[in-house]
C-alpha cells in the first residue's frame, strides 16, 4: 500500500485513519519548490487523514502541518515559521471519458467542490501537496514591522539605520527621469 492512499474496501464499514510523517520529496510541487530554493523545510510534513465512505462519495477530513524556513521579501534575512492546514476533501467516482486537454468543459457545482478518482484506491498525495502549497505566503515576511533594505546602499534597516538619503519617490515613471532627447 501506497504511504497515503485510501483502498474503497477498507472504508465500506468503517472509517480509515492516517497519520504519517512524510518528507517534502514525496509531494511534486513542494518538492520543486525546495529544489528551486523557494522554500526549506526544517521538519517532516505531518499528516493526520480521516477517509469515511458517504453515500455516493468519500469525505476526506485532514490536517497537515510542517515547519519551513523562508526569505523574507523585505530584508531577505531567514526566518523560520509554522504551515498548518485544516481540510476537508470529497471524492467522487469518475464518470465516462477523459475530456480533450484543450476541449473546454463546463463544470457543475458538484464537480467544483468535488474530486474524482478511478479505480478501487484514491491516492491523497496530488490535495495534500496543494494543501501546503496554498498555505505559503506570497509575500513572506520576518514580521509585520519589518523595515526591509535601504534602497540606496542595501543596509538591512532593521539592524542599523544608514545615512542614505531616500526620497519617497513614485517609481512609475523613474526610468524617464534621465531621458534626453536631441532636437
Amino acid at each position: 500500500m501506497k504511504v497515503l492512499t485510501v483502498r474503497l474496501e477498507e472504508i465500506r464499514d468503517k472509517n480509515a485513519e492516517i497519520s504519517v510523517a512524510l518528507a517534502g520529496a514525496i509531494f511534486p510541487v513542494l518538492s520543486e519548490m525546495i529544489h528551486s530554493g523557494e522554500v526549506t523545510l526544517t521538519s517532516p510534513v505531518r499528516v493526520e487523514i480521516t477517509a469515511a465512505h458517504e453515500f455516493d462519495h468519500v469525505r476526506v477530513s485532514g490536517r497537515v502541518e510542517t515547519e519551513i524556513r523562508l526569505a523574507c521579501s523585505r530584508c531577505c534575512a531567514e526566518y523560520d515559521d509554522r504551515l498548518s492546514s485544516t481540510f476537508q476533501l470529497f471524492y467522487t467516482k469518475a464518470q465516462g471519458i477523459d475530456p480533450v486537454e484543450d476541449e473546454e468543459v463546463e463544470l457543475s457545482e458538484t464537480d467544483l467542490i468535488s474530486v474524482p478518482y478511478r479505480g478501487d484506491e484514491i491516492d491523497l498525495i496530488p490535495e495534500v501537496d496543494e494543501q501546503i502549497v496554498m498555505e505559503l505566503p506570497l509575500r513572506p515576511l520576518c514580521s509585520e514591522q519589518c523595515r526591509g533594505l535601504c534602497t540606496v546602499c542595501g543596509m538591512d534597516l532593521n539592524v542599523m539605520e544608514c545615512d542614505c538619503r531616500r526620497e519617497a519617490q513614485s517609481l512609475t515613471f523613474g526610468v524617464l527621469k534621465n531621458l534626453k532627447i536631441n532636437q
